[in-house]
């Protein structure tokens, strides 16, 4: 359920390998403009259908990049990479507020930020094994990588829309008196919400200033993340080889982020949490580790 868009940024042949700075921005471009229309669909007709569309779609599209020949192609599928994957990430947020309390939200978010970590402890090692099957049938690795991680897509997709439920009150597999327990629960924070003094329409929540206030703080943060996992471990090391990333190293403070996330549910927990300054040691603390291993491989 990553989003990163470092796989699907990489060509197939040295003939098409457009190292420009614009390359890996047209995945953003196609997913900042269907986000927000993404979410709306997904509140009309249901996490079910969208969210599993989305991993679908997004699975198609990643498998594609295997016949990508050339910059135009390229371009044209990283476009419709973020189109297709926009609205997942604030779509499963949304969906989270569908069915947990407003008391135990952070816990159930801090699970889910967890599967970004899982996805590159476990989805780089797979990754790098699938680029060792060069030559196996005819393809290259790298078209081996885009067509089995995209096809997983697609089967998870498949998957999903057979196992999601979209509200409560659909929940047959609950007993009765949970299902009515947790309808009641959740209906009446929305009764609150509705009651609040809050934007209640789109176009007043993008007119709300603290919309854009947090959007900015959110922006930097994902420039920031976004940039630390485009780089290469080395700046000389332009082709990004798969020797150049230690993948558990990109989850060392997700862990803490759930530890955080569930003091963050507690009552009377109004305090500052400890997360963000423990993260600029932690973090720095793992790429020193990564990179002795990497002098220590290429001796």
């Amino acid at each position: 359920m990553s989003r990163s868009p470092s796989k699907s940024s990489r060509p197939t042949s040295a003939s098409a390998r457009p190292h420009t700075p614009s390359a890996p921005g047209f995945f953003f471009v196609g997913y900042a403009i269907f986000e927000v229309p993404s979410n709306l669909l997904l509140h009309r007709v249901g996490a079910k259908w969208w969210l599993s569309r989305i991993m679908v779609t997004w699975g198609i599209v990643a498998a594609a990049f295997m016949f990508v020949q050339g910059p135009t192609s390229f371009y044209i599928l990283r476009f419709l990479l973020g189109v297709m994957e926009a609205g997942f990430f604030p779509g499963v947020i949304l969906f989270l507020t569908y069915w947990v309390p407003a008391r135990h939200l952070s816990r159930a978010r801090g699970y889910f930020y967890m599967g970004i970590a899982l996805a590159g402890i476990l989805g780089n090692p797979l990754s790098g094994g699938l680029l060792e099957l060069n030559g196996f049938f005819g393809l290259r690795g790298i078209q081996w990588m885009f067509l089995v991680e995209g096809l997983l897509a697609v089967a998870v997709g498949i998957w999903a829309f057979f196992y999601l439920t979209d509200r409560p009150e659909q929940a047959t597999w609950l007993p009765d008196d949970e299902r009515e327990a947790l309808v009641e629960t959740i209906d009446a924070e929305d009764t609150a919400k509705e009651e609040g003094h809050g934007p209640k329409k789109v176009l007043a929540a993008l007119g709300n200033w603290r919309v854009w206030y947090f959007a900015l703080i959110y922006f930097c943060l994902q420039i920031a993340v976004y940039g630390v996992d485009v780089l290469p471990a080395h700046p000389g090391d332009r082709h990004h080889r798969p020797e150049a990333r230690l993948p558990v190293f990109a989850g060392d403070r997700h862990p803490l982020g759930l530890r955080t996330g569930g003091s963050a549910d507690l009552p009377g927990s109004g305090r500052p949490h400890p997360q963000a300054p423990a993260d600029r040691h932690v973090a720095p603390a793992g790429h020193r580790v990564r990179d002795r291993h990497l002098r220590r491989t290429q001796q």
